[in-house]
């Protein structure tokens, strides 16, 4: 992900924009399919827009890509407590430390 998507990413957060961030994301991940940051931050639009499942289908992918990535086990573990799935959240929570 290039410096110039970071900072048009930031301004788009702080508006509040997930739409349009998850399209740019899309975008990198055309790009680069191995782009851990891009799934990272499209995870996390989906947390915010509360798509739970589909923000722990792209931490999947972050770990995948990274399987010492404590704040993809983390935020995946927010992501399956908000679901319900308190057990795997825990398992998730305890990667992460």
């Amino acid at each position: 992900m290039t410096e110039e998507l970071k900072t048009k990413i930031h301004k788009l957060r702080l508006e509040n924009n997930f739409t349009e961030i998850i399209k740019l994301c899309d975008e990198a991940i055309e790009k680069d399919n191995k782009d851990e940051d891009a799934y990272f931050l499209k995870a996390n639009c989906y947390f915010e827009l509360e798509d739970y499942n589909a923000a722990i289908e792209n931490l999947n992918k972050v770990i995948e890509l990274n399987p010492n990535s404590e704040k993809a086990y983390f935020n995946r573990g927010i992501s399956k407590s908000d679901l319900g799935n308190d057990k795997e959240a825990i398992e998730d929570y305890n990667k992460s430390i």
